[in-house]
């Protein structure tokens, strides 16, 4: 029953489960997962990799921390930020460690990012202009070069027949528009170019967060006549690399390819009616998983927060 807070399952409490409340639950919850995870690395070899770790609150730096220094036979792979020195207690003993190795992305080449924009359009050679404009306006930004090349194909400049790339547009007018300036102007360019429908589906899913599961986009998107086509509006922006769409029957079906997209559509969203459905999101997650909301509160605190309502925001975080 404690994976309930961690897995998408919901088995009751047991009679010792029951009993466990606050920090001592949290405690038997981090001995279990550590358990496991010691378990799986000792049959075979294990790698455990841990995305964005700037952004982790300290209870998850906490139970990080605890896997690294008791599971030996484990390999752990973290990305982050540049980080600003002094770190924080919990990341200097993760990344000061003296089995640890710190290794600096620095930027890609001029010639790697071409090789990645033609691996993007699953292209053999790009024309020699969109050549130079990879190079000198993408600064070797992995992110910026992926939103780029989808942003020339979305708009017409460029079309892939059979592995060749062809020219279709104007690219001059294309830089006029000053899209390819900076990796927002980019995304939100790539965003105006979709039908208002999907647009809205994009602006509605951002407000629920970088994941978000269907049921839940149904029932709180404005437009009533449109509910029955969100599956379509969903499957085209899948397409269109916007979202990420997993199996179905998980509450979390779909993901932003990116945190920048989602925070591009988020800014799109009008304040008032941003804090309209952070407000109707919060009250579907505690009518949705009413008895059972150990695992929610954390998001349910973002909603009520961001809804206007600090009170509820604070107990929320306090059961958190």
């Amino acid at each position: 029953p404690l994976l309930s807070s961690v897995l998408p399952v919901n088995w009751p409490d047991n009679e010792w489960t029951g009993q466990m409340k606050g920090a001592i639950r949290a405690d038997n919850t981090n001995r279990l997962l550590i358990r496991l995870l010691f378990q799986t690395a000792q049959d075979k070899p294990t790698v455990l990799l841990i995305e964005d770790i700037h952004l982790l609150d300290t209870a998850s730096l906490q139970l990080l921390q605890a896997v690294v220094i008791q599971v030996k036979t484990l390999l752990t792979v973290m990305t982050t930020r540049p980080l600003r020195r002094p770190l924080s207690r919990n990341l200097a003993v993760l990344l000061d460690a003296s089995d640890s190795s710190l290794l600096t992305l620095e930027p890609m080449s001029p010639d790697e990012s071409v090789r990645l924009a033609e691996l993007l359009l699953d292209s053999r050679r790009l024309p020699r202009s969109i050549e130079e404009l990879i190079r000198t306006r993408t600064q070797g930004q992995p992110l910026y070069i992926e939103e780029l090349v989808y942003a020339l194909r979305d708009s017409g400049t460029l079309q892939v027949v059979d592995g060749t790339i062809r020219l279709t547009g104007n690219l001059d007018q294309f830089e006029l528009r000053d899209v390819s300036g900076s990796l927002e102007g980019v995304i939100i360019n790539r965003v105006d170019r979709l039908p208002p429908t999907e647009q809205l589906t994009l602006k509605v899913a951002s407000v629920i967060g970088y994941e978000f599961g269907y049921p839940l986009l149904r029932d709180v998107f404005p437009i009533d006549r449109e509910r029955n086509q969100l599956r379509d509006h969903l499957g085209s922006l899948d397409r269109s690399r916007l979202i990420h769409s997993a199996d179905a029957g998980h509450e979390t079906e779909h993901v932003f390819r990116n945190r920048a997209i989602r925070d591009v559509a988020y800014n799109l969203v009008l304040v008032k009616h941003r804090t309209a459905l952070h407000r109707e999101i919060a009250g579907w997650i505690e009518e949705r998983h009413r008895g059972e909301l150990d695992g929610h509160y954390p998001r349910l605190a973002e909603h009520w927060k961001q809804a206007g309502n600090p009170v509820r925001a604070i107990e929320c975080l306090e059961a958190a």
